[in-house]
């Protein structure tokens, strides 16, 4: 399809592909959805429609397309939500098992804020990924502060959570009677 034809197509199609999404998602994100679809489309290379018929038959693709994204971006939420929930629960039993009381409110400034010592043992990108999961960024955004790929971020953050429950769990041994 050459650039003129999807500009026509992208103009046609884009209010209505965001008006779908909005039914599901919130106005901005449906709008980066919207706009992903139609990019996906455009990397397709697809041939320009001929006829009603193939023009339906694309925008039929566009709406699947933003369907998929839509479902992408709910698991995604999902599990930024698991992960959020998981950091601050472990914070909180982090803090009780040190005796001190601690202030849900992001991890820097751990050591101030009562988090035990051996939070200060994990690597810096095992907090610095951890402190961007409980400030609620996503996985690309959190990538593009970190400069590194989506992958990289997933990698690091099942590191960072293994090592924290050994940590963790090795701070409660040694508080325990013997």
């Amino acid at each position: 399809m050459e650039v003129a034809e999807f500009e026509e197509f992208f103009r046609a199609v884009y209010p209505r592909l965001t008006r779908y999404a909005r039914r599901s998602v919130d106005p901005s994100t449906a709008e980066e959805l919207a706009a992903a679809a139609l990019q996906t489309l455009w990397e397709k290379n697809l041939p320009a429609p001929k006829d009603e018929v193939e023009h339906r038959k694309l925008r039929s693709l566009a709406y699947r397309i933003v369907e998929g994204k839509i479902r992408n971006e709910r698991r995604a939420a999902g599990k930024r939500a698991q992960d959020q929930q998981y950091v601050r629960r472990n914070r909180i039993a982090w803090a009780a098992s040190d005796g001190r009381a601690y202030e849900d409110g992001g991890l820097h400034g751990e050591s101030e804020d009562g988090l035990p010592a051996w939070v200060e043992s994990l690597p810096r990108t095992d907090r610095a990924v951890l402190a961007l999961v409980v400030d609620g960024f996503k996985g690309a955004e959190i990538a593009e502060i970190l400069d590194c790929s989506r992958a990289a971020v997933t990698m690091r953050l099942q590191r960072a959570k293994k090592r924290a429950r050994v940590l963790w769990s090795e701070g409660v041994d040694r508080e325990q009677p013997t």
